[in-house]
């Protein structure tokens, strides 16, 4: 019993430890990358994923390039930009997601 439990102790440590490393392997879409293509060091950037979500940054070197670094919380699922953070750079007014609508449309 206590050899089973052992034994299934260090499985369970192994397959958690080969799990963790794959944080490390970098990324394997060239959408970061992209987005820093005629920036500069520091540079703000963002990009979007497969599902929408805003990537927000800066450009930092890694490997000799540019890559987008995340340095802001990520935006879930934007599908449109009406609804998202305004994009980089934006200098309206107002945007949906700093003056969001009321639900009481009666304040108009």
């Amino acid at each position: 019993m206590a050899r089973t439990l052992l034994t299934r102790l260090i499985s369970l440590t192994i397959a958690l430890a080969a799990s963790a490393s794959y944080a490390h392997d970098g990324h394997n879409s060239p959408v970061p990358w992209q987005a820093c293509d005629d920036k500069h060091l520091g540079d703000p950037c963002e990009y979007s994923n497969t599902s929408q979500d805003l990537y927000r940054g800066s450009c930092r070197e890694v490997e000799h390039k540019l890559l987008c670094v995340r340095n802001q919380p990520i935006v879930k699922g934007c599908v449109d930009r009406l609804h998202c953070a305004p994009p980089l750079g934006a200098t309206t007014a107002s945007s949906p997601v700093d003056h969001p609508v009321p639900a009481d449309k009666s304040a108009f």
